[in-house]
């Protein structure tokens, strides 16, 4: 589900649920939606106490975020290594 200001509550939390498991397996498009769904919700977020049932803060938020965020830095150092060469054939002949 594409997440813009016009999504509710709700369905910004069913997203972030839905995404949580992005690093197991790694998966880029779902660690980019759950960042999208954090980052709607700490807008939402009072910065005193949380967010209802959902017992959210803003710091837990914002810790999420940078976790995110780290994940997929490493994702996209890692794909930038992508190739990898086996030098040991080339041997003399």
């Amino acid at each position: 589900m594409a997440l813009d200001s016009s999504s509710t509550l709700a369905e910004v939390q069913a997203e972030y649920d839905d995404t949580v498991s992005y690093d197991s397996p790694p998966d880029v498009s779902l660690a980019r939606r759950h960042l999208a769904a954090i980052r709607i919700l700490r807008r939402r977020v009072p910065r005193e106490g949380g967010l209802g049932a959902m017992n959210a803060t803003y710091e837990g938020l914002a810790a999420c975020e940078e976790a995110v965020v780290k994940f997929l830095g490493e994702q996209e150092y890692n794909a930038g290594r992508g190739v990898a060469w086996n030098y040991g054939s080339f041997g003399d002949a």
